[in-house]
């Protein structure tokens, strides 16, 4: 399923129209200020694709304070066709659902619910307005704000639907076309990496080969490195060495001095009791 247009009326804040066009079929980011918006936008898509327009959901859609009725209109493509869907939330007489097909067909009313219903593989509720676990595959798929770390809760369909689909995709890819061509390009690229002997060839071979030259150049580089380190701590115990030989050469020398200091002070006093 592919969105490809959205119009809104009298919807939560947007009271004026708003209109988004042009969706990227791969990837889609909607992004504003606080309050701008956003969460109410993708509020506005899953209540036109589960919630009935004629119950009472409008209530809680339509601007604050207002008795108008919320209005969407969105065009999505699924399985190969295009559908235009508008609802008027409403329990009065404005109150509407239309579905048209591309290819002719067209529903209104409770028809366009249930169709909309059957295209989606979902459940609606006996009464009151929808829920999660009732949504189907999509309501799985359907994270919304402050809900990612909430249990995943599933209906019995819900869980019938997921396990007929996965069961289709794993028959697909072990036993189909898609399984296949899987299988003939793993063994395809597996031939570019090992031969029929099973071992490597060409350019694997030779990443290979460069990966055990690399790794004796490391264990090399590592050795002189370790060289290197060895010579740097015996260099700085050498300067420890040194650095206490000058010190102690230093304190020789003051000493030495202080014997001949004190010689002198020996003849000066000498010197003193003569001349007295």
């Amino acid at each position: 399923m592919r969105l490809q247009r959205v119009e809104l009326h009298n919807f939560r804040q947007f009271d004026q129209t708003l209109l988004i066009e042009h969706f990227d079929a791969q990837f889609n980011l909607i992004c504003g200020d606080n309050e701008a918006g956003k969460s109410t936008l993708l509020l506005a898509i899953q209540a036109a694709l589960f919630e009935r327009y004629d119950r009472g959901a409008g209530e809680r859609l339509r601007p604050y304070q207002a008795s108008v009725s919320p209005e969407i209109k969105l065009d999505f493509s699924l399985a190969d066709k295009t559908y235009q869907l508008h609802k008027v939330f409403s329990k009065r007489s404005d109150k509407l659902a239309q579905l048209n097909c591309s290819d002719g067909q067209r529903w209104e009313g409770p028809a366009a619910e249930d169709q909309l219903q059957q295209l989606l593989g979902f459940s609606r509720p006996t009464r009151g307005e929808t829920k999660p676990e009732l949504q189907g595959i999509p309501g799985l798929l359907w994270v919304t704000q402050t809900t990612a770390f909430q249990p995943i809760r599933q209906t019995n369909d819900t869980q019938s639907r997921l396990q007929t689909t996965l069961d289709q995709e794993i028959d697909e890819l072990l036993g189909g076309e898609s399984g296949q061509q899987l299988l003939d390009t793993i063994e395809q690229q597996l031939s570019e990496y090992l031969g029929r002997s099973g071992k490597p060839v060409g350019d694997y071979k030779k990443l290979l080969d460069n990966e055990a030259e690399l790794a004796e150049r490391r264990t090399s580089v590592e050795q002189q490195l370790s060289d290197y380190n060895n010579l740097i701590d015996r260099l700085q115990q050498l300067q420890e060495r040194q650095n206490r030989h000058t010190q102690e050469q230093s304190l020789k020398h003051a000493k030495q001095q202080l014997i001949e200091a004190q010689q002198e002070a020996g003849n000066v006093e000498r010197l003193r009791k003569q001349l007295d």
